[in-house]
């Protein structure tokens, strides 16, 4: 595997542009494109610290696990945009804003004049205390780079210790587990994807992901690693203390904003960039869009949410008056034999009001979490018939028919 190679532009002294994009991930393509529909008209230039703009990084767990092609990593990337004037200045970053002159410091050297800023920087991956991400056989996983890299730490019957029971983690976890690894999951909450789903859901998936094979570790962190001759030593935060060795660890315990660059900048932040629902910020004529942004108090990190921030930020810049509606955040865990949904606000427990369907062998679990006559969110384990007919009714009154036809997979009315 390798990343699909785009030339860097050279760098010149000072350039300006009508329109400054800082981010090169799926956040930022998906505004080039919704530009290029709207007829934006203004000079562009996007600068990646990446040199590929915009591949499917939602693919990285199934590329590492050779389920996925380079080139399936790929297809989502920026192309051509011949009715946009673009310059795409790659493997490049920003190291200072001065937004009252509207200027941009480059790694480069380069200085950038703009007329409005976009900010699409994405999230750093989190990591945790006592790991040392700098050791050669511990990783993150959250860009191609670190899939290639993985890679080439990865052996049939390796030892692998995954960090983080959430959505990429388990995936991640998953797809090394199909090249033939021997896979230890870390989770320092009582629950997998303690965000996402609730206790029943989260107990028939362990019992799924221990069945295929990968030992699953619950209410445990990681005190300490350190390079050994079999890898990485392992300690344990338990006691008494567990100290295991790995071939490898593979980081995957949630994300956190990159705001660096704003808040020197003096632009509000909170979790993340500060923005309202037409995705400025508080200082005029900057923006933010995807996970580095928080809109009107959320910090949205899936890929539905984002592409309606592309779609609504490259509206206004092209002189609309666009708003980002009630977004309601959902997806799939994509392993196979354990299929999985969930959407919308799902608490710990059923409410009274819930409609739950289970059945005896405990293979399938389907919650409607129900406030009112209102949904609020759904999770479905085993059986997903009727996922984005359910997502779609999500934050709508239903009636006792429709939670019946929804409940079973069915089209509701």
């Amino acid at each position: 595997m390798s990343i699909h190679s785009v030339t860097t532009l050279q760098a010149s002294q000072h350039c300006t542009a009508d329109l400054l994009i800082l981010g090169g991930g799926m956040a930022a393509a998906q505004l080039v494109k919704r530009l290029e529909q709207y007829g934006y008209e203004g000079s562009i230039v996007l600068v990646s610290e990446e040199r590929v703009v915009g591949y499917n990084r939602v693919l990285l767990p199934h590329y590492l696990g050779q389920e996925v092609t380079a080139a399936d990593l790929a297809q989502t990337a920026l192309g051509e945009t011949a009715a946009l004037m673009l310059t795409q200045r790659l493997g490049v970053k920003a190291t200072k804003l001065v937004p009252d002159r509207q200027v941009a410091h480059l790694d480069d050297g380069t200085t950038v004049r703009y007329g409005s800023l976009v900010f699409a920087l994405g999230s750093n991956a989190v990591i945790p205390n006592g790991i040392d991400a700098s050791l050669p056989r511990v990783s993150i996983l959250r860009a191609w780079e670190d899939a290639d890299r993985l890679e080439s730490l990865v052996a049939p019957k390796s030892s692998m210790l995954v960090v983080g029971g959430g959505l990429l983690g388990l995936e991640a976890a998953d797809a090394l587990l199909g090249l033939g690894c021997s896979i230890t999951l870390v989770h320092r909450s009582s629950r997998l994807m303690t965000k996402q789903i609730d206790a029943q859901s989260a107990g028939l998936l362990a019992r799924r992901l221990t069945q295929k094979g990968i030992r699953i570790m619950l209410d445990e962190e990681v005190q300490l690693c350190r390079d050994s001759k079999a890898g990485v030593e392992v300690v344990f935060l338990s006691k008494p203390k567990q100290v295991h060795s790995f071939q490898a660890v593979v980081i995957s315990a949630g994300c956190a904003p990159r705001t660096v660059l704003a808040e020197a900048a003096k632009i509000p932040c909170s979790r993340g960039i500060e923005v309202d629902s037409g995705m400025r910020s508080m200082v005029a004529n900057v923006f933010a869009l995807g996970e580095c942004a928080e809109v009107a108090g959320t910090n949205y990190q899936l890929v539905e949410p984002i592409f309606r921030q592309a779609d609504v930020l490259a509206q206004n810049l092209c002189g609309g008056q666009a708003e980002l509606d009630d977004v309601v955040q959902g997806s799939h865990l994509k392993i196979e034999d354990a299929p999985l949904f969930f959407a919308g606000t799902v608490p710990p427990d059923p409410g009274e009001n819930d409609a739950v369907l289970s059945d005896s062998q405990s293979t399938v679990y389907r919650r409607l979490c129900i406030e009112g006559d209102v949904l609020r969110g759904a999770v479905l384990f085993g059986d997903t018939a009727g996922a984005r007919e359910i997502q779609q009714h999500i934050n709508l009154a239903i009636s006792p028919t429709q939670i019946q036809q929804l409940i079973f997979g069915l089209k509701a009315a």
